[in-house]
C-alpha cells in the first residue's frame, strides 16, 4: 500500500527530510525583489493501477488567507511569490485530495518542491483506524516526520488532540507510544490555532524543518486550520 510520500527539502538549516510527501532539493529562483522569494511546486498524485506518480493539474497553491494564488498546469507546476525571512503559511488544495497546510520561512533565493498529494480515500481509511471522522469538521490534523527517521521519539502537543504514530507497515496506530523506525506520527482532532510540539524520548538536537522554530530545545511550532492537514518536519542532529 502506497500510503505516504517521501520528502527531501532544500538544504540551508533544514537538510534532507523523509516524509509523507515527495519534496526535492531547492532550485535557486531569484524573484528579482529583496522582499519576496518564489515558491514553485510540482504536484503529483498516485495512480494505483499503474503503480506510478501522475502530474496533477488544477491544484490551487495559495499563500494562506490571501488572494495570492496559482493553479498547477498540465505538468503539475505552479508558482507564487511569498514574503521572505518571516513566518508564513501556504496551502495546496484539490477536490478529491487532502487539503494541505504548511508553515515555512522562505529564503530570498526562493525554492522548488515536488509534492505527492494523498487522496481523500486513503486518508479516510487511516482516520477510520483511529475511529475519527474524515474529513475533519471544525478541526484539523498535524502530520510530523523526523529526519533522519528513527524510533523512540515522542511528540507532545501543547493543546488537545488524538495522537498517533506510524508503524513499520505505514499504518497509523493509537497503541504506539513513540515513533517506530518510520519516524512519523501526528495528531487528529486539533483545534485551529498555532501550537508548539515538543520532541522527547530519543530526540536530540532537533530543530524545525518544514515548520516554524519552537521556543524551547527540541521543539517546532505549526499552524492548524479547519479541514486541513498540516504537514511538518523536524531535523535531528543525532540518532540513537
Amino acid at each position: 500500500m502506497h500510503c505516504e510520500p517521501v520528502l527531501s527539502l532544500r538544504p540551508h538549516s533544514r537538510g534532507l527530510l523523509i516524509v509523507a510527501l515527495f519534496l526535492y532539493p531547492v532550485l535557486g529562483c531569484d524573484s528579482g525583489s529583496s522582499s519576496v522569494g518564489t515558491l514553485t511546486v510540482i504536484v503529483d498524485g498516485w495512480n494505483a493501477e499503474a503503480d506510478a506518480r501522475v502530474s496533477l493539474e488544477g491544484v490551487e497553491l495559495c499563500e494562506a488567507g490571501t488572494p495570492n494564488c496559482a493553479t498547477t498546469n498540465a505538468d503539475g507546476v505552479g508558482s507564487i511569490d511569498l514574503p521572505i525571512d518571516e513566518e508564513i503559511t501556504y496551502t495546496l488544495v484539490k477536490e478529491g485530495y487532502a487539503s494541505y497546510l504548511f508553515a515555512d520561512i522562505v529564503p530570498a533565493s526562493g525554492f522548488q518542491l515536488e509534492f505527492l498529494m494523498l487522496t481523500d480515500e486513503l486518508l479516510a481509511s487511516q482516520y477510520e483506524r483511529l475511529m475519527s471522522s474524515y474529513p475533519p469538521e471544525g478541526e484539523g490534523e498535524i502530520a510530523i516526520e523526523l529526519h533522519p527517521t528513527f524510533a523512540g521519539v515522542t511528540f507532545d502537543l501543547e493543546t488537545s488532540g488524538k495522537g498517533y504514530y506510524v508503524d513499520e507497515t505505514e499504518a497509523w496506530s493509537s497503541d504506539l507510544t513513540e515513533t517506530s523506525s518510520e519516524g512519523r506520527g501526528g495528531f487528529l482532532e486539533v483545534e485551529p490555532g498555532s501550537f508548539q510540539i515538543e520532541l522527547g524520548g530519543t530526540a536530540e538536537g532537533c530543530a524545525a524543518g518544514l515548520a516554524w522554530p519552537g521556543n524551547v530545545e527540541n521543539s517546532i511550532r505549526v499552524p492548524v486550520l479547519e479541514g486541513h492537514r498540516t504537514f511538518a518536519t523536524a531535523n535531528c542532529s543525532t540518532t540513537p
